[in-house]
């Protein structure tokens, strides 16, 4: 039996039409002419892309068709079995796809196929059970220079130096996001009214200049707010150029709109955590949050807490999640505890950015006083001046 070309098929092409013919001789395969691109393309999305937001629209869009529609596209909706889904799984892992990616291709999947079984197209889906595959583990460095495995997350150590890095407006951005554990799309939205001082109220956020309602009903929340960035607010919203309470905390040029969170990520948080860390991985906002996540437990807050600042839209546990109710200020009193310690002994602000720089140059003293245990002063020296070039340098 010849399937094609051994140019033009690769291995799994190989075995996806071999499959498909089986199932034909097998009795399995009705005649149809319904292949699952056509589902996702005439069914599947203009059903989903409606409730889909800006911010996740282009990222779904691209694992579907990335992952599903090319390599799976062209066979028929009646072809598939979990054998065979598993193993596209399974040969996503073998590329070193992300766990993220192999999470959302089978979410994915499962969503299709649960609505090409509601058009009767098929008896059952072959998408329920599927496993994520064990996957090659990240090696990541500590603080202490020691090799781990998992997700990475900075140390108390490596956000004290990552925010004496920052000045002002700048450091107060991510505090927010590592003592706050709150989405860039909600930090850049903040206005001065959602500020009530132990608390934030989220009610809005912002994705490429758009506004829209936060990720998920629960992200609609009230956040707690420890001391030491309630300090770090007063300092600003007296010296911010726009204090109105409907003005927005963090305002671009002009302040009519809010900083570009997508600028800031590039411009001065990557250079910041090169700064804090060197190059052992980026620092993103997710990185904040996991560390706060990663730490808090340790300061006395409860997965319960951890969970309730979070704000994700399904709990892990269905007793904390319906019956163990957040005592706010308990988890603010451990939020107090993390926020205490990372910001020991950081130094006081030597300017104020308002619509200059960025990224303020640190002093070396600055630089040198706030790496002690996690590098040479020499080093880190040399980084800083490395950075400080980038940042001249134009967008």
């Amino acid at each position: 039996m010849v399937l094609g070309s051994r140019s033009a098929l690769s291995k799994t092409s190989a075995k996806l039409k071999l499959q498909e013919i089986i199932s034909r001789y097998q009795g399995v395969l009705p005649d149809s002419t319904v292949t699952l691109r056509w589902f996702i393309e005439n069914k599947f999305l203009p059903l989903k892309i409606p409730k889909w937001k800006d911010s996740t629209k282009g990222t779904s869009l691209g694992i579907i068709q990335k992952q599903i529609t090319e390599p799976l596209g062209d066979l028929s909706v009646c072809a598939f079995d979990r054998a065979l889904l598993q193993g596209h799984l399974n040969s996503l892992a073998e590329k070193d796809y992300s766990h993220s990616i192999i999470q959302h291709t089978k979410s994915f999947l499962a969503q299709i196929f649960d609505e090409i079984l509601e058009a009767d197209l098929i008896q059952k889906s072959p998408a329920r059970r599927l496993e994520i595959p064990k996957l090659n583990p990240t090696r990541i460095i500590s603080p202490d220079n020691a090799l781990y495995t998992g997700k990475p997350f900075l140390s108390e150590q490596q956000l004290r130096f990552l925010l004496a890095v920052l000045e002002s407006r700048d450091r107060l951005i991510v505090m927010l996001g590592c003592l706050c554990a709150m989405r860039p799309s909600e930090i850049f939205a903040l206005t001065w009214d959602a500020w009530r001082d132990k608390a934030i109220f989220i009610m809005q956020r912002v994705y490429r200049r758009k506004f829209d309602s936060p990720k998920t009903p629960a992200s609609m929340a009230t956040i707690p707010v420890p001391r030491v960035v309630r300090e770090a607010l007063a300092v600003w919203k007296a010296r911010c150029p726009h204090s109105g309470p409907n003005s927005f905390i963090f305002p671009g040029k002009g302040g009519k709109c809010p900083l570009d969170q997508y600028n800031f990520s590039d411009r001065v948080l990557k250079l910041a955590g090169i700064m804090a860390i060197g190059t052992a991985f980026p620092v993103t906002f997710q990185v904040l949050r996991r560390s706060f996540a990663s730490l808090l437990p340790a300061y006395g807050g409860d997965l319960k807490a951890v969970e309730t600042i979070l704000r994700h839209s399904a709990s892990k546990s269905f007793t904390l999640g319906t019956y163990v109710q957040p005592l706010m200020e308990k988890i603010l009193q451990s939020m107090d505890r993390l926020a205490d310690v990372v910001a020991a002994g950081l130094p006081e602000h030597v300017s104020v950015p308002i619509e200059g720089e960025l990224f303020p140059r640190p002093t070396t003293q600055q630089s040198a006083s706030a790496s002690d245990g996690l590098d040479s002063t020499e080093n880190k020296q040399v980084k800083c001046a490395e950075v400080a070039e980038l940042a001249d340098a134009p967008a």
